[in-house]
């Protein structure tokens, strides 16, 4: 009479419940009658849904219908269904705090409500059944055993209730090992999960560490860049300083010679115009100012050989700068290489990438030193081009002299 009752309360809410599916179905019909791929989309839910209704009401087709479809497959299907449908089919209003349901939101309400009802009702339906059978079962072999018990001595009659008891506590034991059996799967499930969790933290551990350190060895790797690229540019700046001095001795040295050849040329007019008069004075200046000459050309040599010694000294300081430089640079590659020894030991994936960064370090101090030694090439070719210029000087200077000669001589 329970189990009876049960069915028949288990079909008033299953029918009134597919009443309100079929007419929320209907509704979204007529507003999506349109965009037909999202009745397309309900339809196996549909479907699941009204199989899990047949298994309750028709007896025939539940013993038919497995029960992996009805009890497993079928909720699932609900389930997604009413989880997507409440999340996205939630309409907000301008005005914030206020919600309005639409139809496809309360179809899947429905089907979550219902999912539950029928696992619950599932396993109660089943329970109860279980129960009754067993209840059956134990009162036809009592009342078979009576029977028996009827025709036969009281000694018979004991010997078949010792049987009997016998076969019941064999059954509640067996009852009794597989419940002890659950627990125990239970708890080895529990244990194995636990194990997985934390197997997973410290993966997720390792994954982080070695994150962090990728991270901290870019990070060096940007400042030691930063770093090449601000000793380029101060190189840079010593060159063109070193550029524009000599540039500017240059236009210094050329003044000076104009000065010395407009002074010799006013020397000679003035030494043509009083020949006439003074040839013993003009002797005795004529020595003067060869002994002038000769200590002017000795004051330029010294000038000259001074200012290349100056050259050189500066030359020779930025090399000991540069090779400073370079060694602290290879302390620094050498502690590099060092913490990538150690990064290497821990995991063999982060090689690669820093074996490219350092090479392409390697390749950027090599550009740095090719661009340095290229400036050095340039400074000399133009201290050999002055030189020469002024081995011309004192070339036109001489022949100036041995004209000078030759005119005082035919006077």
């Amino acid at each position: 009479m329970t189990v009876q009752f049960f069915q028949l309360i288990l079909i008033s809410c299953f029918s009134v419940l597919l009443f309100f599916s079929i007419v929320v179905v209907y509704l979204e019909w007529r507003k999506f009658r349109k965009r037909w791929y999202k009745v397309i989309f309900d339809a196996p839910f549909l479907l699941a849904f009204t199989s899990i209704l047949l298994s309750f009401f028709v007896s025939e087709y539940a013993e038919k219908f497995s029960y992996f479809y009805t009890k497993g497959l079928s909720s699932l299907l609900l389930l997604l269904y009413g989880i997507y449908s409440t999340l996205f089919n939630f309409k907000t209003e301008e005005s914030p705090g206020s919600i309005r349901l639409t139809l496809r939101g309360a179809l899947g309400i429905t089907f979550l409500v219902t999912t539950g009802i029928c696992a619950f009702s599932a396993e109660a339906v089943s329970t109860f059944q279980q129960d009754e059978n067993k209840r059956i079962a134990d009162e036809n072999a009592k009342g078979f055993l009576d029977k028996i018990s009827n025709n036969v001595d009281s000694e018979g009659k004991k010997l078949i209730r010792e049987f009997y008891n016998s076969v019941q506590n064999e059954r509640t034991e067996t009852y009794k090992k597989i419940a002890q059996k659950d627990e125990e799967l239970k708890q080895h499930e529990l244990v194995f999960n636990q194990a997985i969790k934390d197997r997973d933290e410290n993966i997720k551990k390792k994954d982080d560490s070695f994150l962090s350190i990728l991270k901290e060895k870019e990070e060096a790797i940007k400042q030691k860049d930063i770093y090449l690229a601000e000793v380029l540019k101060d190189k840079e700046e010593k060159i063109q300083e070193k550029e524009k001095l000599y540039q500017q001795t240059l236009k210094e040295k050329e003044n000076i010679e104009k000065e010395k050849a407009k002074e010799i040329f006013e020397k000679s007019e003035n030494f043509l115009h009083s020949l006439q008069s003074k040839e013993d004075s003009f002797k005795k200046k004529e020595e003067q100012y060869i002994q002038q000459i000769k200590e002017k050309e000795l004051s330029l040599k010294q000038k000259d050989e001074n200012y290349l010694q100056n050259i050189k000294e500066k030359e020779n300081f930025c090399k000991l700068k540069e090779e400073n430089l370079t060694q602290s640079i290879k302390e620094k590659e050498s502690q590099l290489k060092e913490k990538d020894t150690l990064i290497k030991q821990k995991d063999e994936t982060f090689i690669h990438i820093l074996k490219e960064k350092d090479n392409t370090l390697k390749l950027k101090e090599e550009s740095y030193s090719q661009l340095v030694k290229d400036r050095e090439t340039i400074l000399k070719q133009k201290e050999d081009t002055c030189n020469i210029q002024i081995k011309e000087r004192d070339s036109i200077i001489k022949q100036k002299d041995e004209s000078l000669k030759n005119c005082n001589s035919k006077l």
